[in-house]
């Protein structure tokens, strides 16, 4: 209960979610925050992005 609702809340606050493509491949993103610096966070092969949300 406690991991939906942690997950929940990281959603509602996205910015930005989206998708792109890049050299022929479907790339999903999800902005969050202000600021003109950003951190990119890029997951493993048999990962997906909520591996960053914890």
């Amino acid at each position: 209960m406690m991991r939906l609702l942690s997950i929940s809340i990281l959603l509602a606050g996205a910015l930005t979610a989206a998708d792109t493509t890049y050299d022929g491949s479907r790339v999903h993103y999800e902005s969050y925050g202000t600021g003109k610096d950003a951190i990119v966070f890029i997951h493993g092969w048999t990962c997906d992005l909520t591996f960053w949300r914890a």
